[in-house]
């Protein structure tokens, strides 16, 4: 690639991470403060740390949740700590708490945008062809929950974050045989997730699997258990602290998972408490009395987009045409052509050198890369895109039925959000199905029209990254904004209070 090439390639790039920040922060900007999902509770740790410079415990009535009993505090809070003294930073110079608030929800805009940046490196791994390392990579970033999750105070930005650096250190390491610094990096992923949200935990599972699988692949068992030794060690370093002072204040429970039931248990109101609250399961209602209440199409909406407090909706096409669009890539996916498809970590490259130039050398880049999968021996698919196929395919099943059986059994939770953590390996399946689908469309025809047909397949990848960009838009200008838009006079009314005037009375103890 010549520097030319290599300039264009970085300007579309650095576009592309502003154009995610810049939708990140619109909507940080804009929301009023405590209407995303559960933001007054979460941000009663970040509140308590900004105000007492300390970690708080789940036991402190500040952070108590009202009504539900227990605390975020109970689990890890590493996003609350960074939020909370960034705050304490930012007060030094301002006390308008619109300010404040804001600077704590720029903190999840960055680990939006870290986890951006490292979704197109995937692609880079996981494809050959331009257009489908573009339409990998819109499929994940611009859905628009994914940015929703990276505009309000949670903990489940980080958890996308590392995600995402998980799945491309575990591609790298394919690589460059774990080298230290694919190493480092997947420690950093490790403990960022571990420092997050459980429900993301899956990820750290097949990082270990895939981890485990390439050294067996390749029979250096020695060099395993030494890499896996220094592994241990980095992440201990990294995130070990927070499971040791945990156990400590809870007596041994070091994922404060006990605690925060015997908490929830002594705390809650009937309407909530576990003892008394009415499940699917405790009232001998089946699994599938629950997938026909409506829970399915509450999951599939909000996973798309369900923004505020569950109760701002995109144009109802969208969700149509994204169901249709996403049935058609599962099915093509299941299709074997196996031997058909070039991928970026069958042919051990950076997919640097796969970052041909823009519009017209892009194409002429697929259509290459199309002609060398339709070579007459033939490949089966390599025993190391095999094994991150499944492991992906891992991580989808287990967190839909994590998803599953928490809303059975414990807890009605129909939100797509806490299905994100597949959201990368999902989106893996759909673009497969999407290059299987061009491939088995170029078969039909003869050579002299396959290349024709060839540039008509990148044409449609276009129209769908294209359709992309144009849904998140909408869903922000056309269905957001105007919202909040409305209610601007809440946006003032917090930038001339304290935070004593204005947030909840649990908060003020």
């Amino acid at each position: 690639m010549d520097q030319k090439q290599k300039k264009r390639d970085r300007i579309i790039e650095f576009v592309f991470l502003i154009a995610v920040f810049g939708a990140e922060m619109s909507l940080a900007a804009v929301q009023m403060f405590g209407h995303p999902p559960d933001e007054f509770a979460r941000f009663e740790v970040v509140y308590y740390i900004f105000k007492n410079a300390k970690l708080p415990t789940g036991y402190e009535i500040e952070v108590q949740i009202g009504g539900y009993g227990g605390s975020y505090a109970f689990q890890p809070i590493l996003t609350y700590i960074i939020q909370g003294y960034l705050m304490r930073f930012v007060h030094l110079f301002t006390e308008n708490i619109y300010i404040l608030v804001l600077s704590a929800r720029m903190v999840n805009c960055v680990f939006g945008l870290i986890m951006a940046y490292y979704v197109r490196r995937i692609s880079c791994l996981l494809w050959n062809k331009r257009t489908l390392q573009w339409l990998f990579t819109c499929l994940i970033v611009f859905l628009p929950e994914n940015i929703f999750i990276h505009s309000y105070i949670n903990t489940d930005s980080m958890a996308a974050m590392g995600i995402a650096v998980i799945i491309y250190a575990m591609l790298q390491g394919e690589n460059d045989d774990y080298a230290r610094k694919t190493m480092i990096t997947l420690a950093v992923g490790v403990s960022a997730v571990a420092l997050s949200y459980y429900n993301a935990y899956p990820a750290i599972l097949i990082a270990f699997f895939a981890f485990v699988f390439h050294f067996l692949r390749n029979k250096t068992y020695k060099e395993m258990w030494k890499k896996l030794g220094f592994m241990v060690l980095l992440v201990f370093m990294m995130c070990g602290w927070w499971f040791i002072h945990t156990g400590i204040i809870y007596d041994g429970d070091f994922l404060g998972l006990s605690a925060r039931s015997k908490a929830t248990l002594e705390q809650a109101s009937a309407e909530y408490n576990p003892l008394t609250k009415k499940t699917y399961y405790n009232t001998g209602r089946s699994i599938m009395d629950l997938l026909r209440s409506g829970y399915l199409t509450k999951v599939y909406h909000s996973f798309i987009c369900t923004m505020g407090a569950m109760d701002l909706y995109t144009n109802i096409n969208f969700y149509r045409i994204d169901k249709i669009l996403f049935a058609i890539g599962i099915l093509f996916c299941l299709i074997p052509v196996k031997d058909r498809v070039i991928f970026g970590a069958d042919i051990k490259t950076d997919g640097k050198a796969d970052n041909k130039a823009d519009n017209k050398a892009d194409s002429k880049a697929d259509i290459k890369a199309d002609s060398k999968a339709d070579g007459k021996p033939g490949r089966n698919i390599s025993p190391v895109r095999r094994d991150i196929t499944v492991l992906l395919g891992l991580d989808v099943i287990i967190t839909v039925l994590m998803h599953l059986m928490y809303s059975y059994a414990f807890d009605y939770q129909p939100q797509g959000r806490y299905l994100l953590p597949m959201l990368i390996p999902a989106m893996y399946f759909i673009t497969l199905g999407a290059d299987k689908l061009g491939l088995l469309i170029t078969d039909r025809f003869s050579k002299g029209q396959k290349t024709i047909m060839q540039k008509a397949v990148l044409v449609v990848y276009f129209c769908l990254i294209a359709y992309i960009i144009f849904s998140l838009i909408y869903a922000i200008f056309f269905s957001v904004l105007p919202y909040y838009r409305d209610t601007m006079q809440e946006m003032k009314y917090i930038s001339n209070v304290t935070f004593m005037q204005y947030l909840p009375q649990p908060m003020k103890y």
